[in-house]
This record gives C-alpha cells, structure tokens and sequence, in this order.
C-alpha cells in the first residue's frame, strides 16, 4: 500500500512539474504577443510627400531611395508617396498642411516657415557659408538644435535642414564688378523675404515674378536680370537672354524636410526612428550629387557661351550685414559658424 501511495504522489509531482513549465512558456508567449503589438500595431501609415522639382533632380532622386528604404525596412507599413514638380500643392499650402498635422511632409527652404520660426530665415541670411561643408558643419552645433526645439513648439518637426543644392548667383548681361553696378537694377527674386530683403539693401528693385514667367519677362524687359544655381539657369534655359554670371554666391541654396509635431507623434517610436535615419542618409546622397552637378552645370552653361566673373564680394557683404543681426540667433550663429569652421 506504502509503495502504492508513494507511486501515486511520484506521478503528482511529476504533472505538476510539466503543468508549471507549460504555465510559464504560455506566460512567456503572452509577454512576447504583446510586445509585439505595442510596437507594431498593424496599422499602415500613408504619407504624401510634396517637392517642386523635377524627377531627374538629386533632391527627388535621394527622396524616392529614403522612401523605398522606409517601406522595405518597415515592412511595406509605412508608405511615403512622392510626388514632384508641385503636383500637390503650393508653398503655402505645403507649410499649412504641414502646421495642421495632415499626413504630409514638406520638402521647403525653411524660411518658407518663418512665420511660425522666424529664426529659420537667420540660416540663409546673405554671405554666410563658403562651401557646403561649411554649413553642413552647423547641423551638430546646439544652435541647431534650439532651431529644431522652437520648431517643434510651433507645431513643426524638422526631420532634416541639410539640403543644400548649391549657391545663388547673378545672371546679367554685363559683369558685375561690385554693388553699385547694380544699383536699381530690376531683378527676379523668389518671393520670400530671405531672398527680397538683400536685394533691397543693396538698392535694387526685386521683383517676385513666377518663375514659370520669368524667361519671358527677362526676355520682354520686365525684369533686367535674374539670379539663382547654375542648375536654376541652365534648365531653364535663361542663358538664351542674359549670358554673364557674376558669380557673387549671395545665398545658399538650402531647404529641409519637415512634418508636423501632430502627426509625427502619432507614429510608433521604431517608425519614426526609421524615418530619421534614412532622411538623413538621402541628405549626404543629395548633396554629393547635387556638389557634382553644380560643377557640371557651370560648365555647361560655359559651353552655351556664357561667361562666368569672378567678383570681390566685399560691397555685396558690407551692404547686407545686418541682416543676420536682425535674428534672435543671428550673433550666436555667427559666432558658431566662425567656431565650426577654424
């Protein structure tokens, strides 16, 4: 009876064991299951992305390779759409979108939101940067950073400001050897106030024309010279009416990639992580191709027979100074600027 009982209480110890290990495997499981579904829900995000340059430019280029990256590495769940040449909206409807939290990112030159971040225009405030280098050298600097934080607050999240396509020139028909050569002369800026404003204290006459109608209006009179990139000239053919580039280099041509704070929040942390770090690889992408066709631009443009003059910028620069200054940031990033770059 003895060895009968003990027989018994063996076999009850033993399903016990077997019982309490699949307990705690089942436990197990559920610990894994939910974990999975805190970070991937299985909802898809459906992102538009808006840009006004053509497919074959480096900036849609980089753009299309980060969203074909997010979409493998996120396992087709999140789907940013591209769409080029100003398909989807203006200027200002792209800032209003982005500010309203609509599924949307905007890829703009970040003065576009200096109504909500004034200090954005501060970075492209005249005669700043030498090279790319120089000001891709701020993106680390704490100035950046508090850029970035103010944005945030105004409803702005900044996933990038380090596209930068090259600088901005002066296309006439006669050599500019300094700023009084161009004193009143009329001049087709685009219209935002990082652009009008330099021009103004130099004392011409900007004029914010469409760009769609500026050939046509160099062409007629109605403005006597342009500026912008080597790439903005040749493309557009402009080179067929004015043919002298006095290569003043007065602003970089830069813009970032922005999305707002609303929706951003709403993405799980590991998409938003993702995003990031493909954004910031299509900056280095685009930037070294667009280095490369700034060169290449120049050099077609000096095959269609335009000249290109060397210039001392020193008038240009001591005319438009103050601007930067006018900046809550403007001494500090003066002074990280000259820091960034000894």
């Amino acid at each position: 009876m003895k060895k009968i009982l003990s027989i018994l209480m063996s076999l009850i110890l033993v399903v016990g064991i077997f019982t309490g290990c699949g307990q705690e495997e089942a436990s197990d499981k559920q610990v894994e299951t939910n974990s999975k579904a805190e970070n991937d829900s299985g909802e898809e995000y459906v992102i538009k992305l808006g840009h006004v340059l053509a497919t074959d430019h480096p900036v849609h280029i980089s753009l299309q390779g980060a969203s074909d990256k997010i979409k493998e590495r996120t396992s087709g769940k999140v789907d940013i759409q591209i769409y080029p040449n100003g398909e989807l909206s203006s200027y200002q409807d792209g800032v209003e979108s982005v500010i309203a939290g609509a599924p949307y990112i905007f890829y703009s030159s970040p003065g576009q939101f200096s109504d909500y971040v004034p200090n954005f225009a501060a970075l492209q405030a005249p005669f700043l940067y030498g090279s790319f280098e120089e000001y891709s050298a701020l993106m680390d600097t704490e100035v950046i950073s508090k850029l970035k934080e103010e944005a945030d607050a105004a409803g702005i999240h900044t996933l990038s400001l380090n596209f930068v396509s090259g600088f901005r020139n002066l296309l006439t028909d006669y050599p500019v050897n300094s700023v009084e050569d161009i004193e009143n002369l009329k001049i087709r800026v685009p219209g935002n106030p990082v652009f009008v404003k330099p021009f103004e204290l130099m004392n011409t006459n900007p004029s914010s024309i469409n760009w769609s109608e500026t050939y046509t209006s160099l062409q007629q009179g109605v403005v006597d010279a342009i500026e912008g990139t080597s790439n903005n000239i040749y493309n557009a053919k402009m080179f067929e009416v004015k043919n002298v580039v006095t290569e003043t280099a007065h602003i970089i041509d830069l813009s970032g990639v922005f999305i707002g704070t609303k929706y951003w929040d709403t993405l799980p942390t590991e998409y938003k992580e993702i995003i990031t770090e493909e954004i910031a690889k299509a900056e280095v992408v685009q930037n070294d191709l667009a280095k490369k066709a700034d060169s290449e631009f120049k050099e077609k443009l000096m095959a269609e027979g335009v000249t290109f003059n060397e210039v001392d910028k020193s008038s240009f620069q001591e005319a438009t100074k103050s601007i930067v200054l006018e900046y809550e940031i403007g001494q500090e990033l003066l002074d990280t600027i000259a820091e960034v770059n000894k």
